[in-house]
């Protein structure tokens, strides 16, 4: 609906012409979060992957780092949701950020790198 243009109505249309503008109203918003929601999403990605352990030495190549991404899952009208993942190498992501025992015995001590980032991005969000 264009805004500023004059319409004239019965008012047996009233209803109908607010229920128009609310709905237009609507979609704005929900597009402009969307919108604010992806960009946290891939802002907090990138931010998750420069503080990523990366390997070094011959097996050193950073495919954990590098694989951070947003995944996006549209729900009703109403709910949307991007999450952010390790789309190459998932099932690494508990054991860096927490540590894992090692297999002669002892521990790796973990290394924070998604708290922090996901701490950041859920405050821009509120």
């Amino acid at each position: 609906m264009v805004r500023g243009v004059t319409k004239v109505i019965s008012a047996q249309q009233v209803s109908g012409a607010i229920q128009d503008i609310l709905s237009e109203y609507s979609r704005e918003v929900a597009e402009a979060v969307r919108l604010e929601i992806d960009e946290i999403a891939v802002e907090g990605a990138k931010e998750i992957a420069e503080k990523s352990p990366k390997r070094s030495g011959k097996y050193g190549g950073g495919k954990y780092a590098g694989g951070w991404g947003m995944v996006k899952a549209q729900g009703f009208t109403t709910s949307y949701t991007a999450t952010i993942a390790n789309l190459s190498k998932p099932s690494l992501t508990h054991l860096l950020e927490k540590g894992h025992a090692k297999s002669n015995g002892g521990r790796v001590d973990g290394i924070p790198h998604m708290v922090p980032s996901m701490t950041e991005s859920s405050k821009r969000l509120h």
